[in-house]
């Protein structure tokens, strides 16, 4: 006899959440609120993000902090402008701003108000730094009200629980960050709970116009969002095959509203791209329309407007989808869209670099699109994946039944990557962790009515739900293993704070030990010189340091591969000649060194088109051996040998006299067991005194200047030469004997120069150094014999 389960409760039918009476109505608003307290807690224990150092203040956690900490400062002393062109970014040219302003804009914002009620400048990166934990915190509390209309309230308590657990988004919304990733992944939530009240047709729908607003406005946040939008115009496409004006169905009801968010979103779009200053410049710097980012709102409101006024099959209606399909192709012929593609895939699998996938692009939609492919892989899949689901509950019906078909097919791409993305995918977090929710939660319902129907029968249901609350648990426990482990191995936070802690004391000290610049926050004038360091300590020399840096992370994808490679050409060349000429090429002033990785090795070794076998090579049991290509290098030459002479075989090399050190970081990187070099060395490049004299023809000259670093640490810069047939000798001496205390690393003593047993100690003057000007020690035959 055939049996016939009962009917599923409420909630799992409508995919609305039971009425509740009683104390039980506001249990999960109490669960909700607990969660917002463990998830702000999260991101601002001192345990974790540890991002206020006595003596030191505020310490961000990474070199992009605090670029947009620099952008920020400069917004508010110009507000509301904020700056896309930079001349700290890539000296001795203009570094353009690749990044939407939004966030850095609230940044100032908060900067202008804390102003206004007398907060001093100085210490109002504190205030910052809360402001990425209260949007993570706001981003789970619309997870959670969006899942709940979705699925339920389990499934909305599970998602906002993973959200507020997920390992990349705590490290980029904890109180050290003030990277926009906080910022970007509350738009998606905002932009998805929006888009669900706007649609829902079981609640008649509300407030499309706020989406259309949302839509407008988010590309301030990051130009990405305009392919969001996009989604938003095929599914209107999708909408008009089997659309009646005639007949006010439900589908009539869905492309009204699509017209009226289209509508908002447009003009937003529009006022945001042309009548504001950052609008106009962002759009100017995407080599495309100033009207870019509303176009595809544009479009879409051409496309309902058509439909709704001229029907099913009208000229109007055709001659509408060929603007929209001459708009895009247009958009796809200013870039190169398989190169974007191939490069969004070589960045996800960490083999290629965002703005090298910036540099192939030529259009905001290839460039949106390989960005996409990297770091939004889930929302490219998981946005039309979660319509879908919506469509299948009955709370959608847009779609037609193919193209269901397609989504639900993506849907289940979606949930195969949604675990892996969760892991390493900041914004994709939002997505990833309502589908991990609805699918565990429907997982353990349908397993729970399995097991009580294979034991009281096809009509019985689960009980209480209390192996259903010990399996969520478990998930959640488990969710917590790779947030707890993020943030303890040697990528989470702690790590991390402390490589910003160490870069932060090197920008302090360039701050305190070298000459301001003129025009810090005058994009017109040209600072008068720039740092050479390696580009993750670029932003914080810009911002900490008040000095412009030559390599950086940011800014025009032209300028940054030019400079990178530069800089990798001076840390691999066994030149001097060449070194000195590169420094003198950007108007380096100064040299940031530290000790290169084998993975850094490898990188600046393909950029420059060599062998990593050049540099470094690995034995039968795996052990690695140096080359001496990489040891003649003016990386390992600096941190190994503090520029001096190196005795490489037979050969002398003589020292790197265009350069003097004056700081080193008291923080240490291993190499082997027994060697240790500081992490940071700070160099000044000076033209050098010519200390010149006479010895016995063709004799070895040695000329030595003992040191002694702020740490403690006695070391000796050492020079040697040959006097020629006639007896001359030369040296380059780049270290003077007084010093005005402004550096960490001072010569104790005299310069001492030595032949055939006798010495001559002489002073050398600062002026003498710093103007290159020429210096006699007479004859050195003449001299003391050396004690």
């Amino acid at each position: 006899m055939a049996q016939h389960a009962s009917p599923p409760p409420q909630e799992e039918a409508t995919g609305q959440p039971p009425v509740t009476t009683g104390p039980r109505r506001f249990l999960p608003w109490a669960l909700l609120l607990v969660l917002c307290a463990g998830a702000l807690y999260a991101r601002t224990a001192p345990f974790v993000t540890q991002a206020f150092v006595p003596g030191q203040g505020t310490v961000l956690r990474d070199a992009d902090s605090y670029y947009h900490a620099r952008r920020a400062a400069w917004t508010a002393r110009d507000f509301p402008s904020v700056p896309y062109e930079d001349p700290y970014l890539y000296h001795p040219g203009r570094g353009t701003i690749c990044w939407s302003p939004g966030h850095d804009f609230a940044l100032a914002t908060v900067l202008r108000i804390g102003q206004a009620v007398g907060v001093d400048e100085s210490s109002i990166e504190p205030a910052w730094c809360l402001v990425n934990p209260l949007l993570a915190v706001a981003a789970c509390v619309l997870v959670f009200l969006a899942t709940r209309r979705l699925f339920g309230i389990a499934e909305g308590l599970v998602a906002a629980t993973l959200l507020a657990l997920s390992p990349p988004h705590v490290a980029y919304s904890a109180l050290c960050n003030l990277d926009h990733h906080a910022g970007i992944s509350l738009g998606f939530a905002l932009i998805l709970f929006l888009a669900i009240r706007a649609f829902d047709q079981e609640r008649a729908g509300r407030n499309p116009e706020a989406l259309g607003l949302a839509l407008g406005l988010a590309p301030l946040l990051h130009p990405g969002f305009v392919i969001v939008s996009l989604v938003f115009v095929g599914l209107a496409a999708l909408a008009l095959p089997r659309t009646r004006t005639t007949a006010p169905d439900a589908r009539l009801s869905a492309l009204t509203r699509l017209d009226r968010m289209f509508r908002v979103a447009a003009i937003t779009g529009f006022l945001a791209s042309t009548a504001t200053p950052e609008g106009r410049a962002l759009q100017i710097h995407f080599w495309t329309l100033s009207l870019f980012h509303a176009l595809p709102p544009l479009a879409g409101w051409l496309l309902t407007r058509t439909a709704l006024l001229a029907g099913r099959f009208s000229p109007g209606r055709l001659a509408t989808v060929g603007v929209l399909g001459g708009l895009m192709v247009a958009a796809l012929l200013q870039g190169d869209l398989p190169n974007a593609l191939e490069s969004g895939v070589r960045y996800t699998s960490g083999q290629h670099w965002f703005l090298e996938v910036q540099s192939e692009s030529r259009s905001p939609f290839s460039m949106g699109f390989a960005f996409l492919m990297s770091s939004f892989t889930p929302l490219a899949l998981a946005l039309p994946a979660i319509l879908a689901v919506l469509a299948v509950r009955g709370v959608r019906r847009l779609p037609d039944r193919p193209a269901l078909l397609m989504v639900v097919v993506l849907a289940g791409v979606v949930l195969a990557t949604a675990a892996a993305q969760y892991v390493f995918a900041p914004n994709a977090a939002v997505f990833t962790s309502i589908l991990i929710a609805a699918g565990v939660v429907q997982a353990i319902r349908a397993l729970s009515r399995w097991v009580a129907q294979r034991r009281f029968g096809p009509d019985a249901r689960p009980g209480p739900g209390r192996v259903q609350a010990l399996v969520l648990l478990v998930i959640l426990v488990a969710a917590m293993i790779p947030s707890l482990s993020e943030l303890r191995d040697n990528h989470g936070l702690n790590m991390t704070r402390l490589h910003a802690r160490d870069a932060d004391a090197v920008a302090r000290f360039i701050a305190r030990a070298t000459p301001p610049t003129r025009g810090r926050y005058d994009p017109s004038v040209r600072p008068e010189y720039a740092v050479f360091a390696h580009r993750d300590l670029g932003h914080h020399l810009n911002h900490r340091g008040q000095r412009p840096v030559v390599t950086n992370p940011f800014g025009a994808p032209a300028s940054f591969l030019e400079h990178n490679k530069e800089f990798a050409r001076f840390q691999l060349t066994t030149s001097p000649r060449e070194a000195e000429a590169l420094l003198k090429r950007f108007d380096a002033a100064y040299l940031v060194n530290s000790p290169l990785t084998l993975k850094e090795i490898d990188y600046y070794a393909r950029m420059l088109g060599l062998s990593f076998e050049r540099f470094v090579t690995e034995d039968p049991k795996g052990t690695v051996i140096l080359q001496p290509a990489l040891l003649k290098s003016m990386n390992a030459r600096l941190y190994m040998f503090d520029g001096g002479v190196l005795q490489e075989g037979p050969d002398t090399l003589p020292a790197l006299s265009f350069l003097r050190l004056i700081h080193e970081s008291t923080s240490v990187m291993h190499l082997g067991p027994d060697r240790r070099f500081p992490k940071y060395q700070v160099y000044q490049v000076v033209a050098g005194a010519r200390v010149g004299g006479t010895a016995t023809p063709n004799s070895e000259v040695e000329l030595r200047v003992p040191l002694r670093s702020a740490g403690g640490r006695a070391l000796q810069y050492l020079d040697r030469t040959r006097a020629g047939a006639d007896g001359t000798f030369g040296f380059r001496v780049p270290y003077a004997s007084p010093t005005d205390g402004r550096f960490d690393v001072v010569a104790t003593g005299p310069v001492e120069i030595r032949s055939d047993g006798r010495r001559i100690l002489t002073e050398v003057q600062e002026v003498v150094v710093l103007q290159g000007q020429a210096q006699s020690v007479g004859d050195l035959r003449n001299a003391p014999e050396a004690p």
